[in-house]
């Protein structure tokens, strides 16, 4: 976090699974790992795990964030994109344009960049419900991160403007 707040002015913490909470204040305490494990924990335990819905999370975003996105912010991300949970335009399936989608759509046109920094390995994207190639449509710009140590390098240059971004 300490990177990220000397690469970026203001910065805010949020995290999302199938609605957002933000964790700011955890993250400048240095609580994160607790609140990283009730979270998971409440996840767990009520939805069954693992499973992600980025229309509502995106949803319970734009409404927490509300004003406070300008051309001016970038919004940085930290998903798999994937979308287990999330409606589509075929309902019933994992093909189909992922309503979450045109969220990130809305994210991207209200914000100076939206960048999605993705852990899982490339040769991943875009399979069973990865919504990778939907979002790079809508303008979001994805990079794989494998470690901490790539996610704080990859944090540093999207600062600096100095990365280019995964392309379909």
């Amino acid at each position: 976090m300490l990177g990220i707040k000397k690469a970026f002015t203001d910065v805010k913490g949020y995290i999302f699974t199938d609605h957002c909470w933000a964790v700011t204040k955890a993250l400048d305490t240095g609580m994160f790992d607790r609140l990283f494990h009730e979270i998971s924990h409440w996840w767990d335990f009520y939805r069954g795990g693992g499973s992600s819905n980025m229309e509502t999370a995106f949803e319970d975003f734009l409404k927490k964030t509300q004003g406070s996105i300008t051309k001016k912010t970038s919004v940085i991300i930290l998903s798999d994109c994937r979308d287990y949970l999330g409606s589509r335009e075929v309902y019933g399936s994992l093909r189909g344009h992922p309503r979450s989608a045109y969220r990130i759509a809305k994210l991207v046109k209200m914000s100076k960049r939206l960048i999605i920094l993705n852990p899982e390995d490339p040769k991943f994207w875009n399979t069973g419900d990865s919504v990778v190639n939907y979002y790079v449509q809508e303008g979001a710009e994805c990079y794989p991160v494998k470690n901490l140590q790539e996610l704080a390098n990859m944090v540093i240059l999207a600062a600096k403007k100095d990365i280019n971004p995964y392309l379909r």
